[in-house]
């Protein structure tokens, strides 16, 4: 999956002071990431373009997730923004208030 991400994207999450930079450690993080999360479901998705400065927009798009993180269910929310070839530029995740401990510590693992 980290192949759809530019090579100077950036991984973001409210866990994590510091985003992920670049493919490489973006990959390294989904991969233990993979290794927490279980049965992934896309149940949403919203899609449009988001002004970036004045003459420039991108196109972005909101992934409505549910999954599963240490035996409980977990919502998640993923920004995404594409460059013109279609890769991932930027990717910030969020994660439902009462489901937040499980993905903070997936995160933290993957540091």
């Amino acid at each position: 999956m980290w192949e759809l991400f530019a090579p100077d994207a950036s991984l973001h999450s409210l866990a994590r002071s510091q985003p992920f930079a670049g493919r490489d450690a973006i990959g390294k993080c989904l991969g233990l990431a993979n290794t927490y999360v279980e049965d992934v479901r896309v149940v949403g998705e919203l899609s449009g373009w988001l002004e970036q400065n004045d003459d420039d927009s991108v196109e972005t798009h909101g992934l409505l997730l549910r999954v599963t993180m240490e035996d409980a269910p977990v919502d998640l929310v993923d920004v995404i923004t594409l460059d013109r070839h279609g890769l991932v530029t930027s990717a910030t995740v969020f994660a439902s208030t009462r489901s937040f401990r499980a993905f903070e510590n997936a995160f933290a693992a993957a540091s």
